[in-house]
């Protein structure tokens, strides 16, 4: 009996049981090589166009990754109603394929614009997916992840103010208004499935 009762705790608290997940953090991962910032910050700029034409202008952050960049929408930022009705994980998955494909002629010009070959927006919700949490350092290179202002993406220079002892980070990442994102959490995922 005992084993039944542990087994049925751990089944509740288990990560990889979708019914356990409660909120979702859709992400953008922007991959691309550090001396092509240039390609990343075109990048974002036109992802924050596209939430902030779609409802989301207080629920979101950027975070400097160490080579790129990644965009949240913060998990609250989407209400408990429409998570309620849809999976969590399927509407983060969502919105991120939604936004993705609008901008993915633009992704295009920005590459060859920039020369940037290495430049990717990859969707990479997934239940065991983990993103570098603010202020860890990059495993591969001496880079702390920052977050960034919005209102001042051009004064970021990766090279500079992501440096292990002198780095600069924008302390209001986590604000969020809920509910702020429902629209589009919506819209995408009849849209994308």
């Amino acid at each position: 009996a005992t084993a039944n009762i542990y087994k049925q705790l751990n089944k509740n608290e288990d990560v990889i049981n979708e019914s356990n997940i409660e909120a979702c953090m859709p992400t953008w991962d922007i991959d691309n090589a550090i001396d092509k910032w240039g390609a990343t910050l075109q990048v974002i700029l036109e992802l924050i166009y596209l939430l902030e034409s779609n409802g989301v202008e207080k629920s979101f952050f950027i975070k400097f990754s160490g080579r790129g960049a990644h965009v949240h929408i913060h998990p609250y930022g989407i209400s408990s109603e429409p998570q309620a009705r849809c999976n969590p994980l399927n509407l983060a998955w969502s919105i991120v394929e939604y936004i993705r494909e609008k901008l993915a002629e633009k992704i295009a010009e920005i590459t060859l614009k920039f020369k940037a070959e290495s430049l990717r927006v990859d969707n990479e919700i997934d239940i065991q997916r983990l993103f570098v949490a603010p202020l860890s350092i990059h495993r591969e290179i001496p880079k702390v992840s920052v977050c960034l202002n919005p209102n001042k993406l051009e004064n970021f220079n990766p090279l500079e103010d992501a440096n292990l002892t002198r780095f600069k980070h924008f302390e209001n990442w986590k604000n969020y208004v809920i509910g702020e994102a429902d629209e589009l959490a919506l819209k995408a995922y009849n849209y994308i499935g």
